[in-house]
């Protein structure tokens, strides 16, 4: 992935939450799904690219990981708050592979 934005990184045992600044419990797997995912490296790339006006934050990790699923939770409750400024997706690095060796 190539790209000319700035970003910051938080990391937990298995989760990366990048924010990009472009010019186990079931109730929680669902949260997983009230957000956004991109299936594929190109995906990402074209979500960082291709907004012009907000932040953009990926979740980077496992959809069934625990600390994952926290995350998800605090990002669907604030999703709606900050769409203004911000769009929140998430990337399953279980089914894309383009980013787990870097």
């Amino acid at each position: 992935v190539s790209t000319q934005s700035t970003g910051s990184t938080t990391n937990c045992q298995r989760c990366l939450l990048l924010v990009v600044s472009s010019t186990c419990c079931c109730f929680n797997f669902v949260m997983s799904f009230l957000l956004p995912h991109l299936e594929s490296g190109w995906a990402v790339d074209q979500a960082i690219v291709t907004e012009e006006d907000r932040v953009v934050i990926i979740r980077f990790g496992m959809d069934w990981n625990a600390q994952c699923m926290k995350q998800d939770e605090a990002l669907a409750k604030v999703a709606q708050e900050v769409s203004n400024m911000a769009v929140i997706y998430l990337v399953d690095i279980s089914e894309v592979t383009d980013f787990n060796k870097m």
